[in-house]
């Protein structure tokens, strides 16, 4: 019996999810044919009978959601495109998953909604449906060869990708929605002229949502980047008076799950969201002018300044989606000099949020019906996580008092 994680990855996420789940004590703090019958076109957006939540009761995390799980056969999910009488191979899971990935970016780059095919563009551009088989059944330090395969798998899909950033930033060009705006911006690194890219597409950010702290945090950090201290200061000042922060790691995930269909289950659908999150990863960049700026409130002279960078703490604070975003809006009110008291009580509530984070460690034998329950759970977990945002989501988990 090996120990079995319910858990988020990032970057090469279904890899990883398969490594944790093999594999825990090692790790730290492309193109194939497509499979025939999942080659149609994606369903419309429907809920997923998946969402069920996770209670939590006396301090531990109940199983409630089984009961509204869809029961499914030894395939865990892959029965509609291989047949249900065994767990298909890793090669075979590999070409069915490719091709709901291709789906879900084609379906996303066709639509006649501009946002929709910026976030096409944009997971197309990054790691997302580069999936290594070889990491889903490796086993030990043998996880190392597959993790180097998967890295020159993702460097193989670099032309793509680039081709997919220039297509994202050709469609930010004439847009006036913000969102399809600030999602370009994270492609700018893909630009014949990077700097230039990203202060052009800061600027427009603004301007199309300057009520948006993420914007402006954007733009600090291009002036940041310019040598304009003075730039720095405006834009952190304006950043200060925004009535939201609101970056596209916010938002994108949610906007994709949305379009997976009910009836993709299992394993297929844990891998898809998987997947997405490893690229959402990559857009939680840390802001360094915001940290540079306030790294010196607290001074003598700097009254002003420590204020300021309160009300941005503030803000960051109450509008955060996830753990990783609460920890930095955190570490800048400490840097305004927040009372040690409260520190104190938003480390305590944050390490008991981080303890019901993965609750679901279960026992079960590769292949059993329990180990693709365990799958179901915790792509019910992710999908509810998502949908609700993380902090939401884990605060709903706890005991009532």
């Amino acid at each position: 019996m090996k120990r079995r994680w319910v858990g988020v990855g990032a970057g090469l996420a279904i890899g990883l999810w398969l490594l944790w789940m093999r594999w825990p004590e090692a790790m730290p703090a492309v193109t194939d044919q497509a499979v025939p019958a999942a080659s149609q076109a994606v369903a419309p957006r429907v809920p997923s009978a998946s969402t069920a939540g996770v209670r939590a009761a006396r301090g531990e995390v109940a199983d409630p959601v089984d009961p509204e799980l869809p029961a499914l056969g030894p395939a865990c999910g892959y029965g509609p495109w291989l047949g249900d009488d065994a767990l298909p191979d890793a090669v075979a899971r590999a070409r069915v998953d490719r091709a709901l990935g291709r789906q879900v970016v084609s379906t996303l780059q066709q639509s006649s909604s501009e946002l929709d095919q910026a976030v096409g563009w944009w997971l197309a551009s990054t790691p997302f449906n580069v999936i290594e088989p070889a990491l889903q059944d490796c086993t030990g330090r043998g996880c190392q060869t597959a993790l180097q395969q998967a890295q020159e798998r993702v460097e193989r899909a670099a032309p793509r990708r680039d081709q997919a950033s220039e297509k994202l930033l050709s469609l930010a060009q004439a847009s006036q929605d913000p969102a399809v705006v600030a999602l370009a911006l994270s492609q700018c690194a893909s630009a014949p002229q990077p700097p230039a890219c990203r202060a052009e597409l800061s600027a427009r950010w603004v301007a199309l949502e300057p009520d948006n702290a993420a914007g402006w945090l954007a733009q600090a950090q291009v002036a940041q980047e310019a040598g304009d201290p003075a730039g720095v200061v405006v834009a952190f000042h304006q950043a200060t008076q925004a009535a939201h922060n609101r970056p596209p790691s916010a938002w994108v995930a949610r906007h994709v799950v949305a379009l997976l269909p009910a009836e993709w289950q299992g394993l297929p659908r844990l891998s898809l969201q998987l997947q997405l999150l490893g690229s959402v990863a990559r857009l939680q960049g840390p802001n360094a002018a915001m940290f540079e700026h306030c790294r010196d409130a607290g001074a003598a002279g700097q009254a002003n300044r420590q204020q300021a960078c309160e009300r941005l703490a503030e803000r960051l604070l109450r509008d955060a989606p996830d753990l990783l975003s609460w920890a930095v809006a955190t570490g800048l009110g400490r840097q305004a000099r927040w009372p040690a008291e409260r520190l104190a009580a938003l480390k305590a509530e944050r390490e008991q949020l981080e303890a019901l984070f993965n609750p679901l460690r279960l026992e079960h034998p590769p292949g059993s019906p329990g180990e693709c329950r365990a799958h179901q759970r915790g792509s019910a977990w992710l999908e509810r996580s998502v949908q609700m945002g993380e902090l939401a989501h884990l605060r709903s988990l706890r005991p009532s008092d």
